[in-house]
């Protein structure tokens, strides 16, 4: 076929397509309830190495205030303390993660809880912790922490 009729055909064939409608756009996901609010913590040490090994099973029942903006969280309150500022986040699939360090009984305590929320009013987990000062130290420490909003 001439090289002079093969572009007419083309064009032609081009204009008589169906036009390509593309997709509606997909609608925003519905948005997640937040952890703001009031917290009851309970939290129980599991592992304690060194001097602390006799606080294996100590209970805690701290009340603690959480705030969230977007994927970042605040919570304050822990040993009972405003202060005692925790930070983290949560990720789509639920996982909080907060990390604090605050001052006690003279030595310093570091805590990392990696918790689950159950995207209501419940939350669960696992936390490390170190407790550290001139005079010792309790290394490798663990708790178990569940906590309702109320």
């Amino acid at each position: 076929m001439p090289a002079r009729l093969v572009a007419p055909l083309l064009i032609g064939a081009l204009a008589c397509a169906e036009p390509v409608t593309p997709a509606p756009p997909q609608p925003p996901p519905p948005p997640m309830a937040t952890l703001d609010g009031t917290w009851l913590f309970r939290i129980t040490i599991t592992q304690a190495l060194g001097p602390c090994d006799d606080w294996i099973g100590r209970l805690y029942v701290p009340t603690i205030e959480i705030s969230q903006a977007g994927n970042r969280l605040i919570a304050e309150g822990f040993k009972d303390l405003p202060q005692n500022e925790f930070t983290g986040t949560v990720n789509a699939a639920r996982r909080v993660v907060l990390e604090g360090q605050y001052p006690e009984d003279g030595f310093h305590t570091e805590v990392v809880l990696d918790l689950v929320w159950d995207g209501e009013d419940g939350l669960a987990g696992n936390a490390t912790w170190e407790w550290s000062g001139m005079n010792g130290a309790c290394m490798r420490g663990l708790m178990s922490v569940t906590a309702g909003r109320i």
